[in-house]
């Protein structure tokens, strides 16, 4: 039975090489701004992330953590007078004006009167169209469904795996950071992980609530430039939602197979990634390019330390510098179960066809039906 793949990507992949050797299936390409979000523990998550709370001078600052305290503050006020969709209106902007009024009168935030006068000054009336404007509505755009173009991260994960559509579709993220300004909404690289961290735990959930009812979503997750959502250093991961999407990935690479729910982790630097979600992978391909310094190092590490096998690998000639396209060559080290030497650790070499037309005519009793001519170089 096919597969269908959810495609997480920091760059943009032209439509014209997108082809398929198979009855094409329905794709989706979402850019990251025009992502929606559906949950109210994420209000309180991106109000304490957000430029919002800095503007009206409440910083982490303070014995009661007083952004925790103040977006808590907030959420609560806002959950039984409005609905999501309707947070980037100015009716919850003024709610949630009314709530700091009160949990600064009652010093839920700060026990001092310099705090509490400097928040005051900065909520007074004279600044709420800025407030608004600059600060809070590009906000809760996050989560006004209405939005052109936008589409909820519950949706996409609910199409992508509802196993009893026989036509399930392909679905293209874009992380790339010029693609989350162009729809009107607040972007940071804070607000960005607390999304990433929330699509990778609903893909999980949904893996997990298929396997209870005796279902496999057959999904593989393909991360492009996974280097920076997984590196491998602790002093390269500067934020708590970044630390907990390195930890989830390492995590689902190891726990999420049994589910159906497979991982491709795709980066141009080994000794970058961690080496958790390295070793987790049953599958590994080696390029051309990590023949040098902490690459090499951390390469010949994980094939064994065969000197014969690394000296092989370093042999592979750079396909950039061919004469021309059609006489390029890719070569590739591949670990692990696809190799017939797998059970004595050996890795297979291997070079690969450089243009589809090649492969589909040596392989053309596989695929009968395709037409070469129409494939892109």
């Amino acid at each position: 039975p096919r597969f269908r793949v959810v495609l997480l990507y920091q760059n943009h992949y032209p439509r014209s090489r997108e082809h398929f050797l198979i009855p094409s299936p329905p794709r989706q390409s979402h850019p990251f701004g025009g992502l929606g979000l559906n949950r109210w523990e994420l209000v309180e998550e991106m109000l304490a992330e957000s430029s919002f709370m800095t503007e009206i001078g409440i910083t982490t600052a303070g014995p009661m953590n007083p952004k925790e305290s103040a977006s808590a503050s907030i959420a609560g006020a806002l959950r039984g007078n409005t609905n999501l969709t309707d947070l980037h209106q100015r009716q919850a902007f003024n709610t949630a004006i009314q709530a700091i009024q009160s949990a600064v009168q009652d010093q839920r935030l700060y026990s001092g009167p310099g705090p509490n006068r400097r928040i005051t000054g900065r909520i007074d009336p004279g600044n709420h169209n800025a407030l608004y404007q600059d600060h809070w509505q590009p906000l809760m755009e996050l989560f006004n469904s209405r939005r052109r173009n936008a589409v909820r991260t519950d949706q996409v994960i609910q199409q992508l795996m509802n196993v009893g559509n026989t036509n399930r579709p392909i679905v293209n993220i874009n992380l790339a950071r010029r693609t989350q300004n162009t729809s009107g909404v607040q972007w940071n690289d804070r607000i960005r992980n607390i999304i990433i961290h929330q699509i990778l735990s609903d893909l999980e959930r949904a893996a997990e609530r298929a396997y209870q009812g005796n279902q496999s979503l057959n999904t593989m997750v393909v991360i492009d430039e996974a280097h920076r959502l997984a590196p491998g250093r602790e002093a390269d991961v500067d934020d708590d939602y970044a630390r907990r999407i390195r930890a989830r990935l390492a995590d689902s690479a190891r726990t999420t197979r049994k589910y159906g729910l497979g991982w491709m982790f795709i980066s141009q630097s080994l000794a970058s990634m961690s080496t958790d979600i390295i070793r987790q992978t049953r599958i590994q391909f080696f390029g051309h390019g990590l023949s040098m310094g902490s690459e090499l190092s951390s390469l010949n590490e994980l094939v064994g330390g065969d000197r014969h096998n690394i000296s092989l690998y370093s042999s592979f000639k750079d396909p950039e510098s061919a004469f021309s396209a059609e006489s390029r060559e890719y070569s590739f080290m591949v670990a692990g179960p696809v190799s017939p030497l797998c059970l004595t650790a050996t890795p297979m070499f291997l070079s690969v066809y450089n243009d589809p037309e090649t492969f589909l005519r040596k392989n053309h009793r596989k695929f009968p039906n395709a037409q070469p001519g129409l494939l892109p170089r």
